[in-house]
């Protein structure tokens, strides 16, 4: 339930039905048969001097409430019940409303006061009801709110408030079907309710009933054709379609009546990146970036675009702010390592291959060769050799991972080197060959066998665009 549209329909509801609110009586009409009386035309002083007729009591009062909603003055609202007229103090709509207020001002101890009396005094009134239920669940008491919510559905079977509450708390767990399912009760009774709307578009775009997905969507824009978040979804499925000049125009309509959202932004950076538009694509995720500063995404997206683009001190910059509001996210300090290698700046390579080796899973193994390299290029084989120690006593020895570490720690042996060629050549998975054969390559750079090393960095960039990082500074290596 919305508590500011329930405090504004209950206000207009209470002015419109407070005695004196009504139109005033018609002035008795002159009989045809009576002739008119002549009146003197009073003068104008007389006319300074007459007064508008005062407001009653709780006409005034209900003015004064609506002036300070307006006024956005929800405190001096409140407070206007410590001088609510006789006649109106304790009535239903008027204890409604003043607990809403309190509700949407955060004091929910004396909106629950409220909201007892009035459960109490019509216990099966649904709306007094839904109020209670958002109480329970502002305060935390969530068996409270079921209780709530269980009683209302058995009263009202197909109650909007409660069934788009399901269904919220279902698509927060990923349950998008049954959250759908809430979603299509709430519209039974109230087909037009955007929420419920919203919430069946959304469910079903995730599960990919794209057309009910479209239907939902339309449906809000018919009713609201300046509602942004259906915009930004039909543009989603503009996107999904590969329809992107669609896409635009849909996420440039979202952003027209809601400036201020940041993934409309990095949306239509994405629509105008697939089409190859890229410093405009730049353009938006840097207002999206400027949006909320302190959100990884945009920075990710820029880091990876100007990477792209050869702009390597910028994508650097980036990276370090995805790390710096993203610390978990590993991927930042493998790519941050690669340019920082890319430079030659190998401390700085090596402390963001450790902190991705810290935190990166299945490929630590490769972040542990990438440290001890950058060691070696410090012309530090003891260190490397003291880093590598203790991983090596972890690992199985009889997997090709270890052999290629041993091959690092070991000095150099022509028959270790010919049988792990072999060996390397016969691994199944082209990923993990793709990158034994970039740390031969590797190797053998380190120890200046040029052409062995060329040999081999070709043998990875052969590959068809391969998803490891080591491909890049295989081109790199051969001055790609």
């Amino acid at each position: 339930m919305k508590l500011k549209l329930k405090v504004l329909a209950a206000l207009l509801a209470a002015v419109i039905m407070l005695p004196g609110c009504a139109s005033s009586p018609k002035k008795d009409a002159v009989s045809p048969s009576e002739p008119a009386v002549s009146e003197s035309k009073p003068s104008k002083k007389a006319e300074n001097k007459k007064k508008e007729p005062e407001d009653p009591p709780d006409v005034a009062f209900a003015k004064k409430l609506q002036a300070k909603l307006e006024n956005g003055d929800l405190d001096g609202a409140i407070a206007l019940f410590n001088e609510i007229p006789a006649d109106i103090a304790g009535t239903k709509d008027m204890n409604i409303l003043h607990a809403s207020l309190l509700i949407s001002a955060g004091n929910l101890d004396k909106a629950s006061v409220l909201g007892k009396e009035l459960e109490d005094a019509y216990p099966e009134d649904v709306e007094i009801l839904e109020m209670n239920a958002i109480i329970a669940k502002n305060s935390g008491n969530n068996a409270s709110y079921k209780s709530y919510s269980n009683k209302i559905l058995a009263l009202d079977p197909y109650n909007s408030a409660m069934n788009i509450q399901a269904g919220q708390e279902y698509a927060l767990n990923k349950k998008w079907k049954q959250a759908r399912n809430y979603y299509k009760k709430a519209l039974v009774n109230d087909p037009n309710n955007l929420d419920a709307l919203f919430g069946c578009g959304l469910m079903n775009y995730y599960i990919g009933e794209v057309g009910s997905a479209r239907d939902s969507f339309q449906k809000i824009l018919e009713i609201d054709p300046h509602n942004a978040m259906a915009l930004a979804y039909m543009g989603k499925l503009a996107a999904d379609n590969e329809n992107y000049l669609s896409a635009v125009k849909y996420i440039q309509e979202a952003i027209k009546y809601d400036d201020s959202n940041y993934d409309f932004y990095m949306d239509y950076g994405s629509y105008l990146n697939t089409q190859n538009r890229k410093q405009e694509a730049i353009a938006q995720w840097e207002k999206a970036r400027d949006l909320d500063p302190e959100y990884f995404l945009a920075y990710a997206y820029l880091a990876g675009i100007n990477d792209e683009l050869g702009n390597f001190d910028t994508a650097l910059e980036n990276y370090r702010k995805v790390i710096e509001t993203n610390p978990d996210y590993y991927y930042a300090f493998e790519s941050a390592a690669c340019l920082e290698w890319h430079a030659g700046n190998w401390a700085e390579a090596r402390e963001d291959f450790y902190k991705a080796y810290v935190t990166g899973g299945s490929t630590s193994w490769s972040y542990a060769l990438m440290i001890a390299a950058t060691y070696m290029k410090e012309k530090n084989q003891f260190k490397a050799r003291e880093w590598l120690n203790p991983i090596m006593k972890k690992m199985n020895r009889e997997s090709i991972e270890y052999q290629m570490m041993k091959f690092y720690y070991d000095n150099f042996s022509k028959n270790a080197a010919n049988a792990l060629a072999i060996k390397i050549s016969k691994e199944e998975s082209t990923t993990k060959r793709g990158k034994l054969n970039f740390y031969f390559g590797l190797y053998n750079e380190l120890f200046n066998a040029t052409e062995a090393a060329s040999d081999y960095y070709l043998k990875v960039t052969s590959m068809q665009a391969p998803m490891f990082f080591e491909y890049r500074l295989a081109e790199w290596a051969l001055g790609k």
